[in-house]
């Protein structure tokens, strides 16, 4: 197996908010019994965090500051996601001790000094979390790889569905031109532990007689609703009663919807308040549209939802990776437009063994296709090869 042995030290810090901080804590799971794992925070002030210290001492994973990695290290140094790793002087700290760096945006756009760092070679592998990912980070690399004079171009985004260069389905080599070098990618992907989200068949009768419920989880940023919420949710036209919860509320998302009056079918809860899978177990299905502004490189709560058994629907198409996650018809839907979350919102709401077929079918296909252990351990293991 390539590189079990190697030690890596993992520039992140878990939490339960944040798509890269709660892939962290489940990536730690996964590997946690492969790898001799050392986690390095910002700062001192997230070793006063007592839960996720527990977590890690659980693990066996160890943790340390920046300043306290050896002077002279080997084996890798990876960040997801983590901003401060460019602009805090990490990642020169880990060139200056002998780590190899690897680099993962999990965006759809490149950080702050992330293309100069894979220029120079400070940054010796790149990961996508998915080809729509790919695609629009890579031609930024491909410059950053070229050693091509003069500043990277303007715009990086491939068009939404352009081709990619051939190669293998998820990782391989980009081309280093003259004065450049070349630069190795993988495909990560986004590993969730099925554990962590207990199934609950949807469609047989609730607890207290609770209503049929829409929601969705995200982080609190205005950019990731569509432009007509909450109205988009409100003309689900649902029979009563219904009600509609989101996790994920913050006072610039309530600011950006002050004028909206949202009466008792509404549930707003902050990001952060209440764990995620309790909240998922209280939805029967989750609608989650997206604004025009806004590329989903991978989808990560849509899949904490299906293995709970929330039936999701989604858009399809729009450059996002969503469809690539949900079977239509078989464990939710793909949507065209507001007619088709309507439709198939109203369907799932009458006829509850359509809402039990497609809950089960959810938990089954992420289970089989987006969550097995060992085709992501397969990926892992070639990130940490030589």
């Amino acid at each position: 197996m390539p590189s079990a042995c190697r030690k890596l030290y993992w520039f992140n810090w878990p939490a339960h908010v944040g798509g890269s901080d709660t892939k962290f804590v489940h990536t730690l799971r996964l590997l946690a019994g492969e790898y001799d794992i050392t986690v390095v925070p910002n700062n001192a002030g997230y070793l006063q965090d007592r839960e996720w210290l527990d977590y890690l001492r659980g693990l066996g994973v160890k943790w340390c500051l920046p300043e306290e990695i050896p002077d002279r290290a080997e084996g890798w140094a990876i960040s997801l996601c983590n901003g401060w790793f460019f602009t805090g002087g990490m990642l020169g700290g880990c060139v200056r001790r002998g780590l190899r760096v690897i680099w993962s945006s999990e965006m759809m756009w490149h950080f702050y000094g992330e293309l100069g760092a894979v220029r120079y070679g400070l940054v010796e592998k790149v990961l996508y979390v998915s080809p729509v990912q790919r695609q629009a980070l890579e031609p930024g690399y491909r410059w950053a790889a070229s050693g091509m004079p003069g500043p990277p171009p303007g715009s990086f985004a491939l068009p939404s569905g352009g081709p990619l260069p051939p190669g293998h389905e998820w990782w391989g080599t980009l081309p280093g031109g003259p004065g450049g070098r070349e630069v190795p990618w993988i495909t990560a992907g986004n590993y969730i532990d099925p554990a962590a989200f207990p199934f609950r068949q949807r469609g047989l009768p609730k607890e207290g007689g609770l209503p049929f419920t829409v929601g969705r989880v995200s982080r609190p940023d205005p950019d990731k609703f569509p432009l007509d919420f909450p109205l988009s949710y409100e003309r689900l036209d649902l029979r009563k009663p219904a009600r509609f919860r989101v996790l994920g509320w913050s006072q610039q998302m309530a600011g950006c919807w002050a004028d909206h009056s949202f009466d008792a079918r509404w549930d707003l809860v902050p990001a952060g308040s209440v764990p995620v899978a309790p909240f998922l177990d209280s939805l029967d299905i989750m609608v989650y549209d997206l604004g025009p502004k806004f590329r989903e490189s991978w989808g990560r709560s849509v899949v904490e939802g299906m293995l709970s058994g929330v039936v999701p629907l989604v858009p399809r198409g729009g450059g996002h990776h969503l469809d690539q996650l949900v079977p239509h018809g078989l464990g939710g839907f793909l949507c065209d437009g507001p007619e088709d979350y309507r439709r198939y919102a109203r369907q799932l709401q009458d006829d509850p063994a359509l809402l039990a077929r497609l809950s089960q079918g959810a938990r089954k296909w992420a289970v089989k296709n987006l969550c097995g252990q060992k085709a992501h351990l397969e990926r892992w293991h070639r990130v940490f090869s030589d």
